[in-house]
């Protein structure tokens, strides 16, 4: 006997409030059919060791923006991850996001993420963390751009604004000039070799030389990603990002700087939920 004649189930299309079923699913609930249309972009896994991204191409202006979807444990060290390492032509850090071991030895920022971009001069021009431990295995949507020209940042993960104004390191965002020039971006490690490799998970993930603000283009107040154009208007980033992938592919980089070449283990992870 079919579940249909037993339990008497409507199989019309229900156009009740939306339920989480899985894209491209059907399921059938009391009030009718629903077919997923979730946006869960895979995740790309690192192995901790080798696995990394890297890329050499020209930096220019003062405007930086990244954004990505990051999983990631805990790690006992006193070093930190990188999830992107941008650097200028003398190899400063242009751009970087890492988190902090969960020993290191700043006591403040440990597990949590740290977004810092430096000047020409090599001299800090914003340095902030994360509010709290970012370090849980879960997936978390960023969002971090910085203005040297005027000295503004937007960080911000999972619909939440972040920086912990309270840590003691802190660099309040502060005008200068970015290091510009050819450089390397690496996705997965903080330099080619790679050191401070990055051992979770990235995806969805984007940079380009603007300052965006409008970080609900990319994800909704419960920090679930939003699905980016991969041509034409290009979404929320408005013109053609230097490197984006949904799913953190970047050997397969729909943005204007050409293909990373992938260095090491990195294989597709788990999804965006």
């Amino acid at each position: 006997m079919s579940f249909h004649k037993s339990f008497d189930a409507d199989t019309s299309d229900a156009t009740a409030l939306q339920h989480h079923i899985k894209s491209g699913k059907t399921a059938y609930i009391a009030t009718g059919k629903v077919t997923g249309n979730a946006y869960t972009p895979a995740l790309m896994k690192y192995n901790g060791t080798t696995g990394s991204y890297l890329k050499s191409h020209t930096n220019s202006g003062n405007l930086v923006t990244v954004i990505c979807r990051i999983a990631a444990a805990t790690l006992a060290g006193t070093s930190s991850r990188y999830i992107i390492r941008i650097n200028g032509v003398s190899s400063f850090v242009r751009a970087s996001l890492l988190i902090l071991d969960s020993t290191h030895t700043d006591t403040t920022a440990r597990n949590k993420l740290r977004f810092r971009c430096v000047s020409s001069a090599n001299v800090a021009l914003v340095d902030i963390i994360t509010t709290s431990d970012i370090t849980d295995g879960l997936p978390h949507t960023v969002f971090a751009a910085f203005n040297s020209t005027t000295g503004a940042a937007t960080f911000v993960v999972d619909g939440i604004a972040v920086d912990d104004t309270g840590w003691a390191n802190r660099v309040a965002p502060t005008t200068g000039t970015l290091e510009a020039g050819t450089g390397d971006c690496v996705v997965g490690a903080a330099s080619a070799t790679p050191t401070n490799p990055y051992d979770g998970q990235i995806g969805f993930f984007g940079y380009r030389d603007a300052y965006l603000t409008n970080w609900s283009d990319f994800m909704r107040s419960d920090g679930s990603p939003i699905a980016q154009a991969e041509s034409g208007a290009w979404g929320g980033w408005g013109a053609q990002p230097l490197f984006w992938n949904e799913h953190g592919q970047m050997d397969n980089n729909l943005g204007s700087a050409g293909n990373m070449t992938r260095n090491g283990t990195i294989v597709v992870g788990k999804g965006g939920t």
